[in-house]
């Protein structure tokens, strides 16, 4: 899809908890792919640090690529909708091996949950630059993906997020 890496100079949990907050996007214009993008990351690297901090539970992030029949689409606007699902996505995204099938994408997922090959921890998903073919283990393409600290400045800023808006028990 394109959608550019988050720039974290530190990958700080501050960096990780900006990007929670909406902080690392104010002034700045809104791309959301680079947000969505953004957000998936997080959530990927606080997943490793959980399957890491829980070693009895099967914990991983799979990616199911480009997958058309999906309600991707269903929140863009009225003519980017039209065109993602009766152009891009049936016609196009193929053409250039950018879709595949709803049961190719099901199948990755399924993989992800009953493939002992899949190690726990990890994040799997297509190729550098593409949306289809085989599986591989992002770190491989990302070494930030496979860092424990990184993980674990992730990890932080999220559980940061989720307890900001929740008052303690007196």
């Amino acid at each position: 899809m394109g959608i550019k890496r988050p720039t974290l100079p530190t990958s700080s949990p501050q960096e990780f908890a900006d990007i929670a907050t909406g902080a690392a996007y104010a002034g700045k214009k809104l791309d959301v792919f680079s947000v969505y993008g953004a957000v998936k990351f997080v959530g990927v690297l606080w997943m490793a640090d959980l399957a890491r901090r829980y070693p009895a539970l099967r914990l991983l992030s799979v990616s199911p690529g480009g997958t058309q029949g999906t309600e991707a689409a269903n929140a863009l606007p009225g003519g980017m909708r039209f065109f993602y699902n009766n152009i891009y996505m049936p016609v196009l995204a193929p053409l250039f091996g950018l879709a595949h099938s709803l049961p190719i994408g099901a199948k990755r997922i399924m993989d992800g949950l009953v493939n002992p090959s899949f190690k726990s921890g990890h994040f799997y998903g297509a190729k550098a630059n593409t949306l289809t073919g085989p599986f591989v283990d992002q770190s491989e393409i990302f070494a930030d993906l496979g860092d424990a600290t990184v993980q674990r400045n992730a990890a932080e800023a999220v559980h940061r997020f989720t307890r900001a808006g929740v008052s303690e028990p007196a």
